[in-house]
């Protein structure tokens, strides 16, 4: 089992046997990180998890690239593009990244590009980020392009942005089960709500090959408690 800490705890959170997921970046910078983290990363009592509206504040794809090549053997970049020429463009940034993470969807965005809209021809093996959402014919789709490395999920759309937590096992569990009763061979990261070795089980007995370590990266020292990775 693989460890991911996932985006955008990766930028910041490093472990010798963990995969550190950075981003996700777009091709030009989106300011204001710092503002909206304070004004819309919230505890949900209602929904028991961490609501966010980040919106993809990141300081764009040279930053990342920079960064990834500092340490290219355990990171990983995670992108977006708001349409095809910016997906275009990332994949001529990112030739010769071991790693991508396509996040194809972020709940905090305008434009709902999303899932269906991505050229993931221009990026053989690279992970897709999928949202809670996603729906069996868009796996099917982007099965017969060619994709068969998954992330299940990003962040649920609620009315305070997405949300991350628990919430989101009972729809990755669905997901992750159709998506290797089509794709036995698919390579699946779960995550979501993972707080202790009992969730990486619950997401192992589902068939996944890693983890995206996300909710408990709120309390940094907990990750003591995972073991190493199987390579």
């Amino acid at each position: 089992m693989k460890y991911y800490i996932a985006a955008p705890f990766g930028n910041y959170l490093h472990r010798p046997d963990m995969y550190s997921v950075m981003g996700t970046y777009t091709v030009q910078p989106r300011p204001g990180l710092l503002k909206q983290i304070l004004k819309t990363l919230r505890y949900s009592f209602h929904y028991n998890g961490w609501t966010n509206k980040l919106g993809l504040r990141n300081p764009g794809i040279h930053h990342a690239i920079h960064k990834y090549y500092q340490n290219p053997s355990r990171r990983i970049i995670s992108i977006y593009g708001f349409n095809k020429g910016e997906w275009e463009t990332l994949a001529e940034y990112t030739k010769g990244v071991r790693r991508i993470e396509l996040n194809l969807s972020c709940p905090n965005v305008e434009n709902k590009f999303n899932n269906t809209g991505c050229p993931v021809e221009l990026f053989q093996g690279a992970i897709v980020k999928m949202s809670p959402l996603t729906t069996e014919e868009e796996i099917v789709m982007y099965m017969e392009r060619g994709v068969r490395r998954w992330h299940f999920s990003n962040t649920l759309p609620v009315r305070q942005g997405g949300l991350s937590g628990k919430t989101l096992m009972q729809y990755n569990r669905k997901l992750i089960k159709f998506t290797l009763g089509e794709d036995k061979s698919a390579k699946i990261i779960g995550g979501g709500g993972i707080t202790n070795m009992s969730d990486v089980r619950f997401y192992k007995d589902l068939g996944c090959s890693g983890v995206s370590l996300g909710t408990v990266c709120f309390w940094p020292f907990a990750l003591r408690k995972f073991s190493v990775f199987d390579e």
